[in-house]
């Protein structure tokens, strides 16, 4: 009787380890493929990173050349209008151009400014 009882006892025992390992491949695949869906995620995040990233890159490209084009117009007006208060050099025109306090050098330098572009 007791080899009845043990023999029983061992084959539920094996029963048991063979449903837990049956679980544990689950689990295993279940894990798999979790791992593989945060995989194709993260790519997909990293490629929309990249595709921002450069958007950002040509809007600050694009801004920054704007800018220059803004700086070098704003100067060559200035200093045509100063030239040209310069050559009229009424009375009115030279308190303003000493108002500005503005040199030769400097309307040379903001010229100069202008050609490096």
């Amino acid at each position: 009787m007791i080899p009845l009882i043990l023999g029983a006892a061992a084959l539920a025992t094996g029963a048991f380890g063979a449903v837990k390992g049956a679980e544990g491949i689950g689990n295993m695949n279940q894990a798999k493929e979790i791992g593989e869906q945060a995989q194709q995620k993260y790519e997909s995040s990293l490629q929309n990173l990249k595709a921002a990233w450069e958007i950002t890159n040509q809007s600050a490209e694009t801004y920054g050349q704007m800018q220059l084009r803004i700086k070098q117009s704003t100067i060559s007006n200035f200093i045509a209008f100063i030239e040209r208060i310069g050559q009229r050099a009424s009375q009115n025109n030279l308190d303003i151009l000493t108002g500005l306090n503005i040199s030769t050098q400097q309307i040379q330098e903001y010229k100069t400014e202008i050609i490096k572009g």
